[in-house]
């Protein structure tokens, strides 16, 4: 049982961390925790802003040439 609760507090985090584009404060506010519980439970689960933000990016571009190629039909 507190394996799986611990994955979706984990899922959670990701998630807000990926609608907040991996800032803290944001993602703090956004999910009513401080941002010293968000931190912990950033290291806890061994997450990586920066490969958050690197993943947002990538799916910004990703998302950006088929825009890109879709406005030419």
């Amino acid at each position: 049982y507190r394996a799986a609760l611990e994955d979706y507090d984990k899922r959670l985090i990701i998630s807000g961390l990926r609608t907040n584009q991996g800032y803290l404060n944001k993602t703090a506010t956004y999910m009513k925790i401080s941002k010293t519980t968000l931190i912990a439970k950033v290291r806890k689960y061994g997450l990586s802003l920066d490969e958050i933000k690197h993943e947002l990016l990538r799916g910004k571009k990703v998302n950006d040439e088929f825009q890109s190629q879709r406005s030419l039909f």
